[in-house]
């Protein structure tokens, strides 16, 4: 059996315990925002210096070309900002897709490899807008009205894809829309 003097250790530590997880939590930062997720990214996000100049000067004037890969929108609709990013490994030249929804925390639901570094950049696509897909994929043409905003994804010179919430099936989908 323990001493009274080492119960009533053993209890200060117990108590200093819970008093140290009680604190840390009630003063926790959550760590899932979309500037968190900016900051954690940063140094793996599509900027401007790494678009080529013929993709550079197309982009002239347009306000992609500010942030070419970092968009902050509502993409599934429930009036909190989302995040979608695109970014590289600075040993690769492969091109991935992030796609955050944002609630109380920041969830991933799409990550993909999408392109190439220097000629891949985001493009917003208003919420109400018509798109069709592309004519050469087979079978019948889609065309969608969007419900919510959209992000399109350029492969400049090659394909466009729109990435938009489907609130039928809550994730979303993909429509080739150019190529």
């Amino acid at each position: 059996m323990y001493s009274t003097r080492m119960q009533s250790v053993t209890m200060k530590i117990f108590l200093f315990s819970i008093l140290m997880i009680t604190f840390n939590s009630s003063y926790a930062v959550d760590l899932n925002t979309p500037k968190e997720i900016d900051g954690w990214f940063a140094n793996e996000i599509i900027s401007k210096k790494d678009l080529d100049e013929r993709v550079k000067s197309y982009l002239k004037g347009k306000p992609e070309l500010r942030n070419p890969g970092r968009l902050h929108l509502d993409i599934n609709g429930d009036g909190k900002k989302d995040v979608v990013i695109l970014t590289k490994k600075s040993d690769e030249e492969v091109v991935k897709i992030r796609i955050f929804i944002c609630n109380k925390t920041c969830t991933e639901k799409l990550s993909k490899d999408i392109g190439s570094v220097g000629d891949t950049f985001l493009s917003l696509v208003n919420r109400g807008s018509i798109v069709e897909e592309s004519e050469s994929l087979p079978g019948a043409v889609n065309v969608i009205k969007l419900k919510t905003s959209s992000v399109k994804v350029i492969n400049f010179g090659k394909s466009e894809i729109i990435f938009y919430w489907d609130p039928a099936t809550n994730s979303i989908l993909s429509l080739t829309i150019g190529d």
